[in-house]
C-alpha cells in the first residue's frame, strides 16, 4: 500500500516475473483514467465512473472505495 507512482505495481510486476507459476495477478477495477505505461485488462479494468456506479449498484463487488473522486473496486468475478 502506497501512494500513486511509489512503484506498487513495479513490484508486483517484479514478483509475478520470477515467481509467476505460484501466483496470478488480479486485476482491480478503476474509474480513474489509464496511464501511459499502463496496459488496459492487464493492470486494471478501467472503466467510467457511471460505469463502475452501475456495477456496484448491480453487486458486481466484494469491496469498494472512493478516494478523491476515483473508484477502486475488487469484483467477484477476477476472484
Amino acid at each position: 500500500m502506497g501512494p500513486s507512482g511509489v512503484g506498487k505495481m513495479t513490484l508486483i510486476d517484479a514478483v509475478l516475473e520470477k515467481f509467476g507459476q505460484l501466483f496470478e495477478r488480479k486485476r482491480s477495477v478503476t474509474s480513474r483514467a489509464k496511464r501511459d505505461i499502463e496496459k488496459a485488462e492487464k493492470n486494471f479494468i478501467f472503466v467510467s465512473p457511471e460505469e463502475f456506479k452501475k456495477m456496484e449498484t448491480g453487486g458486481a463487488f466484494i469491496e469498494t472505495r472512493q478516494k478523491d473522486g476515483v473508484y477502486h473496486g475488487t469484483s467477484y468475478t477476477e476472484l
